[in-house]
């Protein structure tokens, strides 16, 4: 008799709490099979796993559990108390705060809040007395200098009760929670330093830190400049905000105040390379070929400007440079995988497969292990394509690039697609329109347009497929009311396409995502604008509502064409799957996320707009 999910999961538990771990670990792997976003299954896994011995293997289950039901105090409880024990304590802190955001205080969290301040008792002593501040400040300074973190975490927050007035205890957690990349809490404390120490240049500075690395770039740039009223002459302090100003897009203002840095001091590496980072993006390559030779020769071991200096190289369309850069950068970070991705894409380009498959080889990503596949079809290898598919596709049926990779190659090589996340992605089209959902559908099209507009809009911007025109960041649906009112006609259009395709048994729809996400971003084509064919690999399901089009009698020109082709995968049957949709303002259409999809160029002198969408799990 076939067990139910519920059964298995009492047996399981029944067999961890009889120590039976073997006998538990068989029907727990069953369950995740049967149901990878189990809470309970990864919860139990987890805890399996700590009684094993093994805290390592448990967290990415732990962490899994506690994502797939937030407000489950029990998994909260173990988690918690189990990265305490195991002396884990920015994790655990980490995990409090997590929880806290999306619920309201209560007892256990509290619990175990005090729980954390009080263990590792043995190691880290109370603080002694409120007349002793220097000597307890010191300490504190003594264990985050020498990278206790772990340590210098607690103490600083027993400090933090007793002496609240002292600005020193909250620029070291600060700097803490800033190197376990905890921004949002590293913003906390520095904005509790600079209220109390307004005078202190580094606590405005590493306040400007946080907010960037959180994303904040405005409020970033606002921190750097308080710094360099107090501190004129700091140098770092002109390099980060430039690096803010970059954040902002402002490339050629970051120039400008990177001429202040080196002004001030000579010798300024870090500036020199940020210069040559930002003289790519205004795609003024032989600068940033001076710039990052320039930050080379003052540090011969700074990785970054050998990157600045392939990424040249290989723009200019010389990637045998490019590769012989980036092997200086391996030379310096044999692990850098950004790096060995870099190279697999070179050798890709210049047709050197197999040394492209190496390097691919060493990252173990799902993008790279589609790559190993395009390169395999490319290079004529069909029967290692294939036997190759049939090894990975049990162990991971969920990877949206080598879905359309496999797509696309069964149908060249006729034969059926063992990749079973979609192969008739064109199948799974879904029409709708803006006019079910609303009385005045031209009215909300205007004010969507008005929102959008107030955005900012790159032009061309980096390794996105718009050419001739304007995209915005993935934050659309914050643009506005009307742009949030869009977000939720097409979550009804979601449901509606669910609804559709509910009975296929393909994995795209039978693992659709428990928990997922929606962003949309806005793209604004002009006279000549087009996207080349890509698909959305991060994403689930992908789709684009349509502002403005392309109003032209018997053209295909500004239409949507969606096709199993792309990545410029060699065509062995031209008469492979496509569709043509010529879209009319108010529009919406969705498909599979493994689907490419291409705008085609249009001559009359127009604009079109739309919003894309993806969802995508989370």
């Amino acid at each position: 008799m076939r067990l139910s999910l519920p059964q298995a999961l009492r047996n399981a538990a029944n067999a961890i709490k009889k120590g039976h771990h073997d006998e538990a670990e068989i029907f727990l792997r069953a369950i995740l099979k049967a149901d990878p976003e189990n809470a309970n299954g990864n919860h139990y896994m987890g805890l399996l796993a700590v009684r094993a011995g093994n805290v390592d293997a448990s967290i990415p289950y732990l962490d899994k559990a506690l994502n797939l039901s937030p407000n489950d105090e029990n998994i909260l409880s173990n988690y918690v108390q189990i990265l305490i024990k195991h002396d884990r304590y920015i994790e655990a802190e980490q995990i409090l705060i997590r929880y806290k955001e999306v619920n309201p205080p209560n007892k256990l969290v509290g619990k175990l809040e005090k729980l954390l301040r009080n263990s590792n008792a043995g190691r880290i002593k109370n603080p002694q007395s409120k007349g002793d501040i220097k000597k307890q400040i010191d300490r504190l300074t003594s264990l985050y200098q020498s990278g206790e973190l772990k340590d210098a975490l607690l103490y600083a927050l027993q400090l933090e009760n007793e002496f609240e007035g002292n600005p020193v205890i909250p620029n070291i957690l600060g700097a803490i929670y800033l190197q376990s990349s905890l921004f949002k809490d590293a913003i906390l404390q520095f904005r509790k330093t600079v209220n109390l120490d307004l005078k202190n240049s580094q606590a405005h500075s590493n306040l400007g830190i946080a907010l960037k690395n959180d994303g904040r770039f405005d409020q970033a740039v606002s921190s750097y400049k308080k710094s360099l009223v107090l501190e004129p002459s700091n140098s770092a302090a002109y390099n980060n905000l430039a690096s803010a100003f970059g954040g902002l897009n402002l490339f050629e203002l970051a120039v400008v105040i990177l001429d202040r840095a080196i002004i001030i001091k000579t010798n300024y590496s870090d500036a020199y390379f940020n210069r040559g980072k930002f003289s790519i993006d205004l795609k003024k390559l032989e600068d940033a070929k001076y710039e990052s030779i320039k930050a080379v020769i003052l540090e011969p071991m700074f990785s970054k400007s050998y990157q600045n200096l392939a990424i040249v190289f290989e723009k200019q369309g010389s990637c045998s440079d490019g590769i012989k850069y980036s092997k200086r950068v391996l030379s310096i970070e044999p692990g850098n995988k950004e790096i060995h991705n870099n190279i697999a894409n070179m050798f890709c380009a210049i047709g050197e497969y197999d040394a492209a498959i190496q390097h691919l080889s060493i990252l173990c990503t799902p993008e790279s292990e589609a790559k190993i596949f395009e390169c395999l079809f490319k290079k004529g290898a069909y029967d290692q394509f294939t036997h190759r598919l049939r090894t990975v596709a049990p162990l991971d049926d969920r990877n949206i690039r080598l879905a359309a990779v496999s797509a696309f190659a069964a149908n060249q090589l006729k034969i059926q697609d063992q990749y079973t996340f979609c192969a008739q992605p064109l199948n799974f089209l879904h029409l709708g329109e803006l006019s079910s959902h609303l009385s005045n559908t031209q009215k909300f099209i205007e004010s969507l347009l008005y929102e959008v507009g107030q955005m900012e809009l790159l032009w061309e911007p980096e390794n996105k497929t718009t050419r001739m025109g304007f995209q915005s960041s993935s934050t659309v649906f914050d643009a506005g009311k009307n742009c949030s009112l869009l977000e939720n006609i097409i979550e009804k259009e979601i449901k509606n396409y669910r609804s559709k395709f509910l009975n296929e048994q393909c994995g795209f729809i039978r693992h659709w995502p428990a928990d997922y996400g929606l962003r949309g971003w806005f793209v604004r084509l002009i006279q000549g604008g087009h996207q080349k064919s890509h698909i959305h690999p991060s994403g689930w399901l992908s789709g684009v509502v349509y502002l403005k089009t392309i109003d032209q009698e018997e053209s295909q020109e500004g239409a949507i064409e969606l096709s199993l082709h792309g990545y410029d995968l060699p065509i062995l049957d031209k008469n492979f799957p496509r569709k043509v949709h010529i879209p009319k303002s108010g529009d919406i259409i969705m498909f599979p996320s493994s689907l490419f999809h291409r705008t085609l160029p249009f001559k009359k002198d127009s604009e079109r707009c739309v919003i894309a969408f993806d969802v995508y799990p989370k």
